[in-house]
């Protein structure tokens, strides 16, 4: 008599696949854009004189993680602007 029982195979090891750590190449970007860019910071009020389609600004104050309050030498205030860290005035537009 036979032994007619059938044995499966034990399914192969898989190793980790490179498509299950995707999360990790999001992380790092956005570590690595805190790092040279800061964090973004919106404009929330401001002093300027001119006309509505070219003011000129002398004051703006910026809400973020960092509360920013500027004096722009070139009059230009944009409506978000990234800092680094407190005492930056040099955010990028």
């Amino acid at each position: 008599m036979t032994d007619r029982r059938q044995f499966r195979e034990d399914p192969p090891i898989r190793l980790i696949r490179l498509v299950q750590f995707r999360w990790v190449v999001v992380v790092v970007g956005l570590l690595v854009l805190y790092a040279t860019l800061g964090t973004p910071h919106l404009r929330f009020q401001y002093q300027w004189n001119g006309d509505h389609h070219s003011p000129r600004y002398w004051r703006c104050d910026y809400v973020g993680q960092f509360t920013q309050r500027i004096v722009p030498h070139d009059g230009k205030c944009p409506l978000i602007r990234f800092f680094k860290r407190s005492g930056d005035d040099h955010g990028r537009n």
